[in-house]
């Protein structure tokens, strides 16, 4: 990586900077969860340009304010999609209907709103891997399952 490593809160691309990667979130009353997972996606360490889009499907618990919040803060960076009606309970899947649509990113990465990334470096290193082979479409990382519930 290069000196201009920044982390996302720190990012200061301008709007004529093409996106490289638009990192796609779909949330359903997940306020328990979304600071952690948005705050992971803002502590990635790049040096090209990505937007975060997070997509709430009408949550009843102030997942919609959380969204509100980080797009205030991230005007450059945070993308809110926010519904009045649950769209997943008619069948209509979020991400593909309302998300993905809206992505400029050269290439999409998916986190969802209960979900978190813990390396910093996890979207640069799979961004430099597909830059350098342009025949792979496909990547992921290592997961490790928690729950409160002890699952």
């Amino acid at each position: 990586m290069t000196d201009m490593v920044n982390n996302l809160r720190q990012a200061r691309y301008s709007e004529d900077t093409p996106v490289k990667v638009s990192i796609c979130t779909v949330a359903f009353n997940h306020q328990r969860y979304l600071r952690q997972c948005i705050d992971s996606l803002l502590d990635q360490e790049c040096d090209f340009r990505v937007e975060i889009i997070v997509h709430d499907d009408a949550s009843s618990d102030g997942t919609a304010d959380i969204i509100r919040k980080y797009q205030k803060t991230y005007p450059n960076v945070v993308r809110a999609v926010l519904q009045t009606e649950n769209q997943y309970s008619k069948g209509v899947n979020p991400q593909y209907n309302f998300v993905f649509p809206k992505a400029q990113g050269e290439y999409i990465a998916v986190c969802d709103g209960d979900d978190y990334w813990c390396d910093p470096s996890k979207l640069a290193r799979q961004v430099a891997m597909l830059d350098e082979n342009p025949d792979v479409a496909v990547t992921y990382g290592r997961v490790k399952a928690d729950s409160d519930e002890g699952i």
